[in-house]
Parts: C-alpha cells; sequence; structure tokens
C-alpha cells in the first residue's frame, strides 16, 4: 500500500524479525541513528503493509545471498522478504498521514504468535 507519508515517532518501541535467523525481538525505544532507520532512510520509497492497527516495513534494501529471501505469513497476509529484517509499529492514519509509532504489548504478542515462514 502507498500513502504520500509517513511520520515516525520519536524513538518508538517495535518488534523486530531477523530473516536470517527468524528471531523476533522487541527494540526498546529505536533512535534515529538504528539500522533499520538507517536503511529506510537510504532509499527513495519503500514497501510497507497494514495489519490491523500494525504497520509492517521489510527491508527495503536487497541482501545479496539468494537463500537469505523469504516470504512471511502473517493470518492471509504474505510478505516478501529480501532483506535482512522486517520491523513491525503500532500506527494511526491523522489527516491522511500515516504516524508510526510504539507497537503495544499485545500487538507485539498477536504478531509472535501468528508470524509464519514459508
Amino acid at each position: 500500500m502507498n500513502s504520500p507519508v509517513i511520520g515516525f515517532a520519536h524513538k518508538p518501541s517495535v518488534a523486530n524479525l531477523s530473516i536470517e535467523t527468524m528471531e523476533f525481538t522487541w527494540i526498546p525505544k529505536m533512535d534515529k541513528s538504528h539500522i533499520i532507520f538507517e536503511q529506510i532512510d537510504n532509499v527513495n520509497g519503500f514497501d510497507y503493509y497494514y495489519y490491523k492497527d500494525i504497520l509492517i516495513i521489510p527491508d527495503p534494501i536487497p541482501v545479496s545471498t539468494s537463500n537469505q529471501h523469504k516470504s512471511i505469513i502473517i493470518n492471509d497476509l504474505e510478505i516478501e522478504c529480501t532483506g535482512s529484517f522486517v520491523v513491525f509499529f503500532h500506527f494511526n492514519l491523522i489527516k491522511g498521514v500515516i504516524y508510526a509509532d510504539s507497537l503495544t504489548f499485545p500487538e507485539y504478542i498477536l504478531l509472535k504468535n501468528n508470524i509464519e515462514c514459508c
């Protein structure tokens, strides 16, 4: 899905899925110098998805090893992952702007219990 603007909260707490290890972790208070934000800032645009009130952003920069490309499924939503991570934010749509904020604990548990690798 595409929208013209995504605004990110200051130091949001997010969930991160490592594509290489499929490890699902919590990143508290991620600041703008974190590698995830650096990857997002290094491209002109990126894919993102919605699941309930969760904004899902796969790493927009592909990795060179072809065996690392995977897909994940969250219920019926399939997401191709060509980079090294997928990051998860809570979001609100405010006057046409996507506001990405800290993921809630219930959202984290929901994701943890519903992410499948394929």
